[in-house]
């Protein structure tokens, strides 16, 4: 998941930008910076939208240019309200550039270059599952947990569907990786981006229903929740009017 930010001296031009990037699904922390100064103070970001005209000069390239060298992992996605100034992008390093007329249709055009350049943009494994004959492939952020049951596991998606698969609960996590899913059950597995609540036997998620802890998974769930939480409240301390998956989640004892 990426940290982004939108740097534009112009605060209208800046809300709608951060009300597009905060509606894609790759982006974890948006901050707004209204100089070159503010970038600066706010740490490093995986890409920066950066607008390319300041008061009708190309300062855009100027910040992109030191950028590119104060941090050259980072991808530089340029915007403008001209058309007319983009050849002047070209002075920099960046991975393309949107007009702000078109930013619903072009940021996440914008988003997909950068993550093919590897610029933190980390798309989470998709669960490839056996089913009907076939495969059926089920992306991390749709499913709210996993219940194994007989010889077959069931995923309860968001949308309400429920699909099974004869693939065993470990076999799953094996697929996917660390990340947000977490065992706490021998016949459980919990998306941790969906918990509102974790008490020592139970994890009750945003939409009430209750996913049993099993005493045998106690410490290992708190230790991944634990670290869940840590995580996702740095990023809320760092951007405290970003976007962050960890508001609204507590630990009950």
């Amino acid at each position: 998941m990426a940290r982004i930010a939108v740097v534009d001296g112009c605060a209208a031009d800046r809300d709608k930008l951060c009300r597009v990037l905060a509606a894609q699904p790759l982006v974890h922390t948006v901050v707004e910076c209204a100089s070159e100064e503010e970038l600066q103070a706010a740490g490093k970001f995986d890409v920066v939208f950066l607008a390319l005209a300041w008061e009708g000069r190309e300062l855009g390239v100027e910040i992109a240019l030191r950028l590119n060298d104060a941090q050259p992992d980072c991808a530089v996605v340029f915007c403008t309200a001209f058309p007319e100034l983009s050849p002047e992008a070209y002075c920099a390093r960046h991975v393309c550039l949107v007009t702000k007329d078109r930013l619903e249709e072009l940021v996440p055009r914008a988003l997909a270059l950068a993550a093919a350049n590897g610029h933190g943009l980390r798309v989470p494994h998709p669960f490839v599952a056996p089913y009907r004959g076939g495969v059926r492939i089920i992306e991390q952020e749709r499913v709210l947990y996993v219940e194994r049951r007989g010889r077959a596991s069931f995923f309860y998606l968001m949308d309400g569907e429920v699909v099974s698969t004869p693939k065993k609960l470990s076999e799953l996590l094996a697929d996917i990786g660390e990340g947000r899913f977490v065992r706490c059950h021998a016949s459980y597995m919990v998306n941790m981006d969906e918990v509102a609540e974790m008490r020592r036997q139970i994890f009750e998620l945003k939409n009430g229903i209750q996913v049993p802890i099993s005493r045998s998974y106690q410490p290992a769930v708190r230790e991944a929740f634990d670290e869940y939480m840590t995580n996702t409240e740095r990023d809320e301390d760092e951007d405290a009017e970003g976007r962050s998956c960890a508001r609204g989640r507590r630990m009950v004892e």
